[in-house]
């Protein structure tokens, strides 16, 4: 087959324009919200909740991740971007002087969907009741030590350590009615049919594998809606999903974008266009240091991480719709640490760092030798092969790899092997993984895990089985730290230890593509992950006037 030459001039032609139409996009002023009778998403069936039970099979359905915050009310809410400010919630204020004792002030007179009074007991009760209810609703990091109930409106939580950061503890955590649930023993067995909820909607029907559909309430809390009716529709596979946006039976997609290649497609039907958001997913490479091979050597994990293209990768396989990251920290948050220029493609470069740690190829053969076992440089790179960008992505870094003469073997395994091999580096399945995760502005310091010590495989989170004593003392600091400022500082020097020690090898992170039906849709919010998100239900809601008093330094009160 004969391989034709591309147009150098033309491609880098193209994507700049592709980037300047991603910048446009992702500046442009969102538009305005209107007050609107009904809104219409659309889901896949399997991200479809089979009832509003809260196990966490059901938590982690990706629908259920957006419309039980739009039933139940939590304590407090991740407001819009770029911001992602703690806003006043079923809680109006929360107070703490040293981060291990918690105050909420709940707001006065809030009622549940059938008309009951919220107070503190709810609270209290429904904080003890989800504490047992698997990893779904488990709070990150923190060891409660007890919930108390100080008056009809105000909750005492006190903690084992310190929490640290800009947000209060308890994130996303429905308040329940504990009239409701005071009797439930095994939340898979109750369907909860009636979803009493404080939120700012309250379910009118529900069909198991078809249709939610919501109603407004009168504000409540801190939040209130902002169209008068959601339906929520189930599609049995991604074309229904797609045509029925198309043919005007639904306006948004509730989960997730489009991929780059159906873009046009959208864009050719009137009254169809796309909102563009910076993803809330990233990639990146885990280097498995147990294997006890030459990917323990800093010197090959620098020269891999110089080779890989990945302005390429972006424009070969997410068409421009990507940017290149150096950091598992977003670049629009407070704590982001930049390494500029750290490792930027250079194959020169990546190939003089080999050259000089003694990786040469003896034989001329185009791959270099391996020093400790004198066989070639070679190493295997795991992929999802359920993962479509996942394989692109690696057939272009063994090509790009295999260019400074180190040999990859692609490792494309199901998802039970992946996630397996993942959690067990010492069993030696891999050499290389491409890995991502997706922990958004709030959760963003739980993805430190990766980097915490594992010598006995307790942390399954740690897929290079990377030691470093050092860097744990910092992760502790600054999850205990009460002093903003201090936690900053250690998120820097912990993110320059990941530059410097290269467990992991960040690539990129992919842009998400929302079509949207313009005639019915105009009052979305953008956000990390798109429009309609785990974080993001500000599509639906708007801020509610919540008075809050302030009431001096060390405490954290907000004002609409």
């Amino acid at each position: 087959m004969t391989l034709k030459k591309p147009n150098l001039i033309f491609s880098a032609f193209k994507s700049a324009l592709i980037q300047f139409a991603i910048w446009i996009a992702l500046t442009s002023v969102p538009f305005a919200a209107y007050s609107q009778d009904l809104l219409r998403v659309g889901f896949l069936q399997k991200d479809f909740p089979a009832s509003f039970s809260i196990d966490q099979k059901s938590r982690q359905k990706a629908a259920s991740q957006i419309i039980l915050p739009l039933v139940y009310s939590s304590l407090w809410v991740l407001g819009p971007g770029p911001e992602y400010s703690a806003l006043p919630g079923l809680a109006h204020k929360w107070e703490t002087e040293d981060r291990k004792t918690w105050q909420f002030s709940l707001i006065p007179g809030a009622t549940f969907s059938d008309d009951s009074i919220v107070d503190a007991d709810d609270v209290v009760f429904s904080l003890k009741f989800q504490a047992n209810l698997g990893e779904a609703w488990k709070e990150r990091n923190i060891e409660v030590l007890s919930v108390e109930k100080l008056d009809q409106n105000t909750v005492e939580v006190v903690l084992k350590e310190g929490y640290s950061g800009s947000y209060p503890p308890f994130y996303r955590i429905p308040i329940l009615p504990q009239h409701v649930w005071q009797n439930v023993r095994g939340t898979t067995r109750f369907t909860n049919e009636h979803a009493i909820g404080s939120g700012p909607y309250k379910v009118e029907s529900f069909v198991k594998d078809e249709s939610i559909h919501l109603i407004k309430r009168e504000p409540q809390t801190g939040i209130s809606a902002k169209y008068e009716q959601l339906v929520f529709k189930a599609f049995a596979n991604s074309n229904l999903l797609h045509e029925a946006l198309k043919a005007g039976e639904i306006d948004i997609f509730g989960h997730d974008g489009i991929l780059p290649a159906t873009l046009s497609s959208f864009e050719e039907t009137e009254g169809i266009s796309a909102v563009v958001t910076e993803g809330i997913e990233l990639h990146w490479l885990s280097f498995n240091l147990a294997k006890g091979n030459a990917i323990n050597d800093i010197r090959i994990r620098k020269a891999i991480m110089t080779a890989i293209n990945r302005k390429k990768i972006i424009a070969a396989v997410y068409r421009g719709y990507a940017k290149p990251i150096d950091s598992i920290i977003y670049s629009e948050l407070a704590d982001y640490y930049p390494s500029p220029g750290k490792y930027d493609f250079d194959i020169e470069k990546a190939k003089r760092i080999l050259d000089h740690a003694g990786y040469t190829d003896s034989n001329f053969d185009g791959t270099r030798d391996d020093r400790t076992s004198n066989q070639d440089l070679a190493f295997s790179l795991m992929l999802l092969n359920t993962n479509k960008h996942h394989v692109e992505m690696g057939k272009l870094i063994k090509e790009q790899l295999e260019a400074i003469g180190i040999q990859i073997n692609l490792m494309k395994v199901t998802p039970f092997v992946y996630f397996s091999f993942l959690k067990n580096p010492l069993g030696g399945g891999y050499d290389i993984a491409l890995n991502s995760g997706s922990p958004g502005p709030v959760l963003v310091a739980d993805i430190w895990k990766m980097m915490k010590s594992d010598e006995d495989l307790k942390n399954e989170y740690n897929s290079s089985h990377y030691i470093n004593y050092a860097f744990d003392q910092l992760l502790r600091k600054m999850r205990t730290t009460a002093d903003y400022s201090r936690r900053s500082k250690y998120l820097q020097l912990m993110q320059k230890i990941m530059h410097d020690d290269l467990p992991y090898g960040v690539l990129l992170r992919p842009y998400v593509i929302n079509p949207v039906r313009n005639k019915d849709f105009h009052g979305f919010s953008k956000a990390m992950g798109g429009i309609s998100s785990e974080i993001n239900v500000w599509s639906y809601v708007e801020q509610n006037e919540v008075e809050v008093e302030k009431e001096g330094t060390g405490l954290f009160n907000f004002l609409n």
